[in-house]
């Protein structure tokens, strides 16, 4: 009877223990590698009712276990509903910190951890951010104005060019007062135009 005993007591501690053992909280990261000046996520999960609405910590180190960065807050209240934290690698963290980070949950009866590895940006990695819809329409108006900015009386006379190298003697081809105006090279621009008068040629001769 005691024997019985015994091995239902075991019994039901093995079940209790392997329980305890299995209410342990996730912690993925997005990727597995990140460059200096990325934004790593760290996703979390717990799936026990004992690792609801607990006050936890994340702590960022780096391969020696120095801290990095300490987030704190509370699981979730419902079971399995994912939550996340973040890193901004700072630039250098390779020559001060090593290639790895790592981020570790604590907290009563929570655990859990991952690791990746950092590298430094090389010429073929574009890190793009604090970027404007404003400078690219800005930039984008000054390209095409540097193309097409031949003022209006060089166009006018480049107009009036391609028409007399037609019929020179047309009458409708003459500025009124005057002779055919001259063709933008004899201004001092180069033929197509494109660059701004010189401040001495302000007005066609």
């Amino acid at each position: 009877m005691k024997i019985t005993n015994f091995i239902l007591i075991g019994f039901i501690l093995s079940l209790f223990l392997i329980s305890f053992a299995s209410a342990t909280c996730t912690v993925t990261f997005t990727k597995t590698t990140h460059v200096e000046g990325e934004t790593v996520t760290a996703n979390l999960i717990c799936s026990e009712n004992g690792e609801k609405n607990t006050a936890y910590t994340l702590n960022w180190t780096n391969s020696s276990g120095y801290q990095l960065e300490l987030d704190t807050g509370t699981t979730p209240s419902v079971r399995n509903t994912l939550f996340a934290q973040t890193y901004l690698i700072p630039s250098g963290y390779v020559a001060n910190y090593g290639d790895t980070l790592n981020a570790t949950l604590q907290g009563t009866g929570l655990e859990g951890t991952d690791s990746m590895t950092i590298s430094v940006p090389a010429s073929g990695n574009l890190i793009i951010k604090n970027i404007s819809i404003t400078n690219i329409i800005s930039i984008t108006l000054r390209a095409v104005r540097l193309r097409s900015g031949v003022p209006a009386r060089i166009r006018k006379s480049l107009e009036h060019r391609g028409k007399n190298e037609k019929n020179p003697k047309n009458p409708k081809n003459r500025q009124k007062g005057g002779p055919p105006l001259k063709p933008p090279e004899t201004l001092g621009y180069p033929p197509g135009g494109g660059y701004p008068p010189p401040a001495s040629l302000s007005k066609a001769d």
